[in-house]
């Protein structure tokens, strides 16, 4: 008798994945594995990096060291360790330097549920020799998808759209950038003020604060 696989995941709220419940205290292990999980990208999306196009696929994230450690309260050193470990273990594989790091996990349509995972029917994986055009369809995808807001910040709740995400990256450069969305993720969480548009959020307070203030000092007034 086949095995159902699709009694084998469930559904977790991506939004508890910010509560205090869930990182107030030092992350267990398997605990941290389930974040990365929560963290990775839903759809493919662009982004630019140091003046450099980069795409960013569905199940990978783009992150640093550092970030993950006062995420999960742990040591540089543990986090780059544990991240080893889930390599070995052909959990996910590093792409790293000395500004950024790119986690892309492996199985990541498995632990999602409800999409074909097989190479033929993947759009991601199948490969075509023979020269195509691009459909009105497929131009309407893409629009869709810069259109479609992903959260962001430690607290998942900076909504953004791929194509925002690009033109703010372009405007500030991406390490400022991602200062920024952390700054109005605090805010907004201490706060409880929500914006009609986060990405014109982040253009006025950027216009407002000086670069080397922190990311804690976002604007009382604004």
């Amino acid at each position: 008798m086949a095995k159902d696989s699709s009694k084998n995941w469930f559904r977790v709220y991506r939004d508890l994945l910010s509560e205090d419940l869930w990182t107030s205290e030092p992350f267990t292990t398997g605990q941290a594995w389930i974040d990365l999980i929560g963290m990775a990208n839903y759809a493919d999306v662009e982004s630019i990096h140091k003046g450099r196009l980069q795409n960013i696929k569905r199940g990978q994230i783009y992150t640093s060291i550092r970030f993950l450690s006062e995420r999960w309260h742990w040591s540089k050193e543990k986090t780059t360790r544990t991240l080893k470990t889930f390599e070995t273990a052909k959990m996910l594989t590093i792409n790293s330097n000395t500004t950024r790091t790119v986690l892309s996990l492996e199985n990541y349509d498995k632990y999602q549920g409800g999409r074909d995972t097989k190479p033929t029917t993947n759009q991601d994986t199948t490969q075509d020799t023979t020269p195509t055009t691009t459909s009105p369809q497929k131009k309407k995808d893409k629009k869709n998808i810069n259109k479609a807001k992903e959260l962001h910040g430690a607290y998942g709740n900076v909504a953004i759209s791929g194509g925002d995400f690009i033109e703010l990256a372009s405007e500030y450069g991406e390490e400022r950038l991602r200062d920024l969305i952390e700054a109005l993720s605090e805010y907004k969480e201490a706060t409880g003020k929500t914006y009609q548009n986060d990405a014109a959020a982040i253009r006025t307070f950027a216009r407002n604060r000086k670069p080397e203030q922190k990311q804690s000092s976002f604007s009382k007034e604004y």
